[in-house]
C-alpha cells in the first residue's frame, strides 16, 4: 500500500491543511505517543487521512513554542479535532481521545471506532482478535508492518520508517471504515455502532477523571 504523506512541523502549513481536511465528512485518524500514559508521556504526532494524502503533523516544534492547548498556532487543529460534524476514524478511539484531551484541550468530536466495530461484528467470538494488524487482515487482506510501534517517538528527528508507518495506519482507516461499514449494515448492526462511538468520547473523559 503506497502512501501519499506531507510532514507538518509549522503553522502555516497546518493551517492551509485543516483548512483542505475539514471539507471532507470522514478522515482517517491516529497518534503516536511516547507513552501508554497520557498523564507520563507526550503526544509526538497526530495523523489525519483524507484517502488519498495524509497529514502527519509533527507536535514537538509546537511544544517547543508553548503550552499545546493554547498555542495560536494550534488552532486550526484544535478545531479540527473537536469538530463534530467531521468524521474521525481510528482503532481504539478512545485511547487517542484521552491524549487529544490531555495534550490539546479538545474532546474529540464525531468518532467511529474499527476496533469497536470488529468486536461488535464478531459477536463475542472468543478466537477473533482485534488489534488493528488483525482487523485489516481479516476485513482488507492488507498486512500491516508494526515493528515501528514500539520505536523512540521521542527522538529529535523520527525516521523516515517512523513517519511512513504512521502515515500509513491513518490512511488505513477509511477503506477499513467503509468495508466495516457494509458488514454492519448487512448485519443489522448499524445504529448499535452509532451508540457505541457516541460513547467514546465521554468514557475516555470520565476514565481520565477516574471514574
Amino acid at each position: 500500500m503506497e502512501v501519499y504523506f506531507q510532514v507538518i512541523t509549522e503553522g502555516e502549513a497546518l493551517r492551509e491543511a485543516c483548512e483542505k481536511l475539514v471539507k471532507f465528512e470522514s478522515l482517517g485518524f491516529d497518534t503516536e505517543t511516547t507513552d501508554l500514559d497520557p498523564f507520563a508521556g507526550n503526544i509526538r504526532l497526530v495523523q489525519l487521512s483524507n484517502g488519498v494524502e495524509t497529514q502527519v503533523i509533527d507536535l514537538k516544534p509546537f511544544r517547543e513554542k508553548g503550552d499545546l492547548r493554547t498555542l495560536p498556532e494550534l488552532a486550526p487543529l484544535r478545531d479540527l479535532l473537536g469538530n463534530p460534524n467531521v468524521e474521525k476514524v481510528a482503532h481504539n478511539a478512545k485511547f487517542d481521545g484521552k491524549w487529544v484531551k490531555q495534550h490539546l484541550g479538545v474532546s474529540v468530536g464525531g468518532f467511529f471506532d474499527t476496533m469497536l466495530a470488529s468486536q461488535l461484528i464478531s459477536a463475542g467470538d472468543q478466537d477473533r482478535r482485534h488489534s488493528l494488524v488483525e482487523v485489516a487482515a481479516y476485513f482488507l487482506g492488507q498486512e500491516l508492518d508494526k515493528s515501528q510501534q514500539v520505536s523512540d517517538w521521542s527522538a529529535n528527528e523520527l525516521s523516515q520508517s517512523q513517519i511512513e508507518y504512521a502515515a500509513r495506519d491513518a490512511a488505513t482507516m477509511l477503506p477499513l471504515r467503509d468495508k466495516i461499514w457494509e458488514r454492519l449494515k448487512t448485519d443489522e448492526l448499524d445504529r448499535v455502532a452509532k451508540i457505541e462511538n457516541e460513547c467514546v468520547t465521554p468514557v475516555a473523559v470520565m476514565e481520565q477523571n477516574g471514574f
